[in-house]
């Protein structure tokens, strides 16, 4: 749950702190992690590094004033969207988990 995380982030750091993270994912993957409606941070990336083998990337964000006025309005609803989220996939694996159980006792009747 990077939003939380985030959120925990955010809340640390002073108006004007500065969060940094280094990864291997690019910021098509990774831009998005901070780009929460309960998250006032600006972020930048740069690319460490020179060998396209081993490329990390730098994520630079400093806290904007008012951040912890605006994850306090906006926290409710996204932690609601998380929920439904985390849920959904929930229900998704004991399903899956379901099935393979009902496929693998059909395979070997035996065994059940």
């Amino acid at each position: 749950m990077v939003a939380k995380m985030m959120k925990e982030v955010q809340r640390v750091l002073k108006t004007g702190g500065i969060y940094f993270a280094i990864s291997y994912g690019d910021p098509e993957s990774r831009m998005d992690n901070f780009d929460w409606p309960h998250l006032s941070l600006d972020v930048n990336h740069v690319i460490v590094g020179d060998d396209p083998e081993r490329v990390h990337y730098g994520y630079l964000g400093i806290k904007n004033p008012g951040a912890d006025a605006l994850c306090v309005e906006h926290w409710e609803m996204v932690e609601s969207h998380l929920s439904e989220v985390y849920d959904s996939d929930d229900e998704k694996a004991e399903q899956n988990s379901g099935e393979k159980e009902t496929k693998d006792e059909e395979e070997n009747p035996e065994s059940a």
